[in-house]
């Protein structure tokens, strides 16, 4: 294990341990590939998907608040892989004692830990390997992209299955829906909520409940999904 990077196994998951020494071309090049993902044909359940989630200092990327923990694992053939990838993030500034009681990473997790900027390579490396799907990936995606404005890129919107957005489009009449209550509503436990890849992991298995529910209406390509979510104004 590396000495500035403390690291957690949930079950079977393999943490993937790889130093990455990417350069800004290189950070590009997967980021160009992740926004223009959408356009296959491919069907939904034959493709490959990334299950990702953050931790952050606090809920406010343009307030200050940075990211403390980075957490995807593998979704391939229908399926939860013991494929995962979990980095702790030093956020160069304190971790409020709220977010330290929600989390449990604390100022002495993060003191050793690299900066974002060293972890990006990593983590987009691992990202690239399916589609990459959150939940509220807005979220996410505010506090990725501020930490690739200094490479001068960014993440676009569409380059990421969010699975709040697939469930609203399933159930038009539920507003203000939280994970927890998602998961409850589709039988996904709750195990490890508020570490990285814990929640990734969450992700991974509510999207695989709602995927079913999708192929019933019709929808079998990220083409057609596509097509869905614009018709249910949600794109």
């Amino acid at each position: 294990m590396s000495r500035v990077c403390l690291l957690q196994v949930f079950g079977s998951f393999r943490i993937r341990l790889r130093r990455a020494n990417c350069r800004a071309e290189e950070i590009k090049t997967v980021v160009a590939e992740l926004n223009r993902r959408w356009e296959t044909g491919v069907p939904l359940g034959e493709l490959t998907y990334v299950a990702f989630d953050l931790e952050t200092t606090g809920l406010y990327p343009f307030g200050g608040d940075r990211i403390t923990a980075l957490g995807a694992v593998l979704i391939k053939d229908g399926r939860v892989t013991g494929e995962g990838f979990e980095r702790l993030v030093n956020p160069g500034r304190p971790i409020p004692p709220e977010t330290v009681r929600l989390t449990g990473i604390t100022n002495s997790h993060v003191a050793m830990a690299p900066p974002v900027e060293e972890v990006l390579p990593e983590f987009l490396g691992f990202l690239s390997q399916g589609v990459p799907l959150g939940f509220n990936a807005d979220f996410d995606l505010a506090f990725l992209n501020l930490a690739l404005r200094p490479f001068g890129l960014k993440l676009k919107r569409t380059a990421v299955i969010d699975v709040l957005t697939l469930i609203r489009a399933l159930n038009p009449n539920w507003e203000n829906l939280q994970l927890d209550e998602a998961a409850r509503f589709y039988g996904v436990p709750l195990a490890h909520r508020h570490a990285a890849l814990g929640d990734a992991i969450i992700h991974a298995r509510l999207f695989l409940r709602v995927l079913s529910l999708l192929e019933e209406r019709g929808i079998y390509t990220l083409k057609e999904l596509k097509s869905y979510l614009h018709y249910r104004g949600l794109w």
